[in-house]
């Protein structure tokens, strides 16, 4: 990049601050890069400094719905040749935005309200509340794995509003069904001290989250998202019901409360299979986390910024399933531990998939492997979880994880398969498959080429290729390798149908070999060619039956 983005806190008014309420600290993570890690710069300027160039200006909406507000901001967004502008605060729905006059502008709107965005809903990016006194670092000191969860649900908060009330009488009545713990109390931030409340979200497994006055969006959703609880959203405001959550998200894993009589039902429902649905909900909140970086990114390249690298050169794709082991994080955490120490900050896309029936006896375990994996990916702020609806096996796993990979080449890896901390050329690797030399380049898991393999070896001396020592091959295998992820796009797309229910090694290892078209080989340097181990985390459990499909 070639400097530092300006973002501009605007306020006209003496005793409104831009920056510092509660509904900003998404934004102050957003540009720090602890919502989701990038390496972009940004520099906070003053109100009436600045010119050229395009720039980020952040408003409390609410508090600028006069004509001498809207002048005044018009009058700081002209200084900037490209603006993103981002509202804050107008659940009300008050703010004029279409009296903003500038030819190269991008809206971001914060707990938009639905009638009053409506028009924007083509080019507007919509976002939540984010965290208040309950920050992320709160909540990580007091985090415990899902075996120490042991508040089934609980509401801490004011009841000031009629939707309120009724929540506060299904929650009344549901403890009769599910002991929780309810604090209703008279006002905002009047309940309990900020790092008690985030301990107490740290062992508790549901939340329910009544609508604020004017938005059924409030700080306690996101509260329980990073606490890894399960929020239960309104569905309807004081003023009656609204679309919010399809409106900003579309579709989310979060239960919807209707009628908050019947919130003992939904608590008992949602408990019954909590794991699963907590992970869930987590990876979902990763997710949007990341798509704001993206969006980030893209409206920045858009007004003219001149961003490098806004797309990565690789992604990492990391396969799991259930295994003995479960709920245990040892071995993939192993795994993704050797992935930072060779490629520090690079997007990891977790790949889980379902429980085939034959291993129905693992699914709880599994469940609580898998909500433990969201809870401490979450803390890398750039591994992303992808979990399955159900069981597809490792094809058509990885088929829903490719659905997000944007960079031109892919690492993959199964969760038991760690990278050697030898020296490994990773640009030069990039270059390699990105340039159309190889489709795919492996890291071998043993010291030398075996010669039970040697006649499916291409090449039987070493090459340099754009300085990438290797050998071509004609054997496929699913240890570590980098590929083009378009390439892996077709062979999953015409050699794994929906109904293919298995390795991806099992069917391509003899597509290659008697298929041309297929530029394979294993990175080759001088001495041990080991770059890849393995932690074997299927154990003594037989391999189950393919299914290939038709």
């Amino acid at each position: 990049m070639s400097g530092p983005i300006p973002v501009v806190w605007f306020s006209n008014h003496d005793n409104i601050d831009a920056r510092g309420p509660w509904d900003t600290h998404i934004l102050e993570a957003l540009f720090s890069g602890t919502l989701w890690r990038h390496d972009l710069e940004f520099e906070h300027v003053a109100v009436g400094d600045g010119i050229g160039g395009p720039a980020i200006v952040v408003v409390p909406a609410r508090h600028h719905t006069s004509p001498e507000d809207i002048a005044a901001l018009n009058g700081q967004l002209a200084r900037y040749d490209g603006v993103l502008l981002i509202l804050c605060g107008d659940e009300e729905g008050q703010f004029p935005w279409k009296e903003i006059k500038h030819d190269n502008i991008r809206f971001w709107v914060q707990m938009p309200d639905p009638k009053h965005y409506a028009d924007m809903a083509d080019f507007g990016f919509f976002f939540g509340n984010g965290w208040g006194a309950a920050t992320p670092e709160l909540i990580d000191e007091h985090w415990p794995e899902a075996d120490h969860k042991d508040i089934l649900w609980s509401f801490a908060g004011q009841i000031t509003n009629t939707r309120r009330k009724q929540a506060a009488n299904g929650l009344r009545k549901a403890r009769a069904r599910v002991a929780g713990r309810f604090r209703p109390t008279s006002g905002f931030a009047q309940g309990l001290p900020a790092e008690m409340y985030a301990q107490e979200l740290a062992h508790t497994w549901i939340v329910p989250c009544p609508s604020g006055p004017k938005s059924v969006d409030t700080f306690r959703v996101y509260e329980a998202l990073e606490a890894g609880c399960i929020p239960l959203v309104d569905t309807a405001t004081p003023d009656g019901e609204t679309d919010y959550w399809s409106f900003v998200y579309g579709n989310v894993p979060m239960p919807k409360i209707i009628n908050w009589e019947d919130v003992g039902g939904v608590i008992e429902a949602s408990l019954a299979d909590r794991h699963l649905l907590a992970a869930k909900c987590s990876a979902w909140w990763q997710l949007q986390k990341s798509l704001m970086l993206d969006q980030l990114i893209s409206d920045l390249t858009q007004l003219g910024a001149e961003i490098d690298q806004a797309t990565p050169d690789l992604q990492v794709v990391m396969v799991t399933s259930p295994v003995p082991s479960n709920p245990s994080l040892d071995i993939i955490r192993a795994t993704l531990d050797s992935v930072e120490r060779q490629l520090p900050g690079v997007d990891v896309l977790i790949a889980c998939d379902g429980v085939r029936p034959e291993q129905a006896q693992m699914a709880w375990d599994y469940a609580q492997y898998l909500y433990n994996l969201c809870m401490w990916a979450r803390r890398y702020h750039s591994v992303l979880p992808v979990i399955a609806e159900s069981w597809g096996h490792q094809a058509n796993t990885t088929k829903r994880a490719l659905v997000r990979v944007v960079s031109p080449c892919l690492l993959f890896m199964e969760h038991d398969t760690p990278l050697a901390d030898d020296f490994i050329p990773w640009a030069n690797v990039v270059d390699v498959v990105a340039n159309g030399h190889l489709d795919v380049l492996r890291f071998h898991h043993e010291s030398c080429i075996l010669d039970v393999h040697e006649h499916l070896m291409t090449d039987h001396r070493t090459k340099d290729i754009l300085g990438v020592p290797l050998r071509r091959t004609r054997q496929w295998s699913q240890r570590p390798h980098v590929a083009n992820t378009n390439y892996y796009r077709r062979i999953l797309r015409d050699h794994f149908p929906l109904t293919s229910r298995t390795m991806i090694e099992d069917k391509m290892h003899s597509v290659v070999q008697w298929q041309p078209g297929h530029r394979l080989a294993i990175y080759h340097p001088e001495g041990s060619i080991l770059r890849s181990k393995h932690l074997d985390a299927r154990g003594d459990e037989s391999k189950f039956d393919m299914e290939f499909g038709q």
